[in-house]
């Protein structure tokens, strides 16, 4: 799958680079030292601020937009950086602080009723910015809410100040407030769920005009993501559903401590991925703050899944989708490994028996084998971006290394622990790819993510 990573951590141009620093602390007064050459000032000034992961300028103003395919409803400010211009031969440490304000039509506004959340990363020494109380699309230009930010770096006693104008750009997209609760609800009338609507023989895909992306906003406990940010799991109560490309959200690898574990609300689309319900194209995801009613999450707990819940393929009746669970007195059915080479619109996904088992490598690759549970037999597979690490597909961990030896060590009529998170699969002879449609025809998988799951 697609990979992307965050230009923050590649943001300078040669020559810079982003140091990490103490947010606290007392600094020694000195003397001033050796003067920045104007080209060392231009560096440290052209990348202390960015829109997203785009450099903002200081010349123009910059647009800040909340809803695209990769959105940017937020800024970031670095913490210091060491500059050694082209050319030259000295190493410039500049510190930077910063000064908000806020103009609506040239009326100064209060800051805080534009900032939604400051999150500062120590690893990356940037803190991000999100915002808040975006205009309506209908808003003339010039009411658009300007949020100036004054930007002092220093360096060896050596000072300068330039300002930053973001422009808040207009909400674009409705977004309907839903519990996972709701989104899993029964269509009043059609045998699907309530988001969905029918486009074919026994073929579902989200009520909207593109029959992909059903927008929500929505919230939760984040109970996991992986390493790469490919994927995790929002939990509301007895409902679970996976969030996709976490990691194509630009903001994720800034606020990802103060999310995962937490309970967070969201802006995601909702869609079917091979089938599995999902939330993806993420606009803007925050941790919930305390007293906030409008985003009442539930605690919950995992469920322990039985024959008659894995059994049951009604999923518009039986919405099991995504959630993190465990079976007893699960047997292997005939040990058959298979390799799974999924495939977009227009090309089937396959299946390969797998001849070699020393050959398994989940970290790069997808498996799934048969069990049953009773009398019913669906699959076990595994998903690599749950085994690899940080940088992605290719990169084994000591879990993948489990999984390879739990996959290896599989025989016909084994007893074994089944635990996991729960997906839907449409059936691979009448689904091509992934088209973003759920089936009537299909049935139920499970997948480990953590180590005690193959234990």
């Amino acid at each position: 799958m697609k990979k992307s990573s965050l230009a923050l951590l590649s943001l300078l141009t040669a020559g810079l680079v982003l140091t990490g620093c103490n947010a606290g602390g007392n600094k020694k007064k000195s003397k001033k030292g050796p003067e920045p050459s104007e080209s060392a000032w231009t560096y440290a000034f052209n990348n202390a601020v960015h829109v997203g992961s785009n450099v903002a300028s200081s010349e123009v103003d910059n647009d800040v937009k909340p809803e695209e395919k990769v959105p940017t409803p937020f800024i970031t400010l670095a913490k210091s950086a060491s500059v050694r211009p082209m050319g030259e031969t000295d190493d410039y440490a500049f510190e930077y602080t910063y000064k908000y304000s806020v103009t609506v039509n040239g009326e100064d506004k209060d800051v805080n009723d534009y900032i939604e959340a400051e999150t500062y990363s120590e690893a990356l020494s940037v803190t991000a910015v999100q915002f808040k109380n975006w205009p309506a699309s209908e808003t003339e230009q010039a009411t658009w809410p300007r949020f100036k930010v004054e930007t002092t770096a220093k360096c060896n006693g050596w000072e300068q100040s330039k300002n930053y104008t973001m422009v808040l750009n207009p909400a674009l997209y409705e977004f309907k407030k839903m519990s996972l609760a709701e989104i899993y609800a029964k269509h009043p009338t059609l045998d699907c769920l309530a988001c969905l609507k029918q486009t074919g023989t026994d073929t579902y895909k989200a009520d909207c005009p593109d029959e992909e992306f059903y927008n929500v906003e929505t919230q939760g406990k984040l109970v996991y993501a992986t390493e790469d940010g490919n994927w995790g799991i929002l939990q509301d109560g007895d409902k679970f559903i996976q969030i996709y490309q976490l990691s194509m959200c630009p903001i994720w690898d800034i606020i990802k401590q103060t999310l995962v574990g937490h309970n967070i609300w969201l802006k995601a689309s909702v869609s079917p991925a091979y089938g599995n319900i999902q939330l993806s194209y993420v606009k803007s995801i925050l941790p919930i703050k305390e007293g906030d009613s409008a985003h009442p999450v539930t605690a919950g707990s995992e469920k322990s899944l039985t024959e008659a819940d894995v059994s049951n393929l009604n999923w518009w009746t039986n919405p099991i989708f995504n959630v993190i669970g465990s079976i007893s007195n699960a047997t292997v059915v005939d040990g058959k490994i298979y390799y799974i080479k999924n495939a977009s619109s227009g090309s089937s996904t396959t299946e390969e028996v797998v001849t070699k088992k020393d050959t398994i490598r989940t970290d790069t690759n997808r498996y799934e084998f048969d069990i049953r549970v009773g009398s019913h037999v669906f699959r076990y597979a595994t998903d690599y971006h749950a085994y690899c690490s940080k940088d992605g597909k290719g990169n084994p961990t000591e879990f993948s290394a489990a999984v390879d030896t739990f996959l290896k060590g599989i025989t016909a009529g084994a007893s074994i622990k089944v635990a996991g998170t729960v997906r839907w699969i449409n059936d691979r002879t009448i689904a091509s790819g992934n088209d973003y449609t759920i089936r009537k025809a299909g049935n139920w998988s499970i997948i480990p993510f953590l180590p005690s799951h193959i234990n």
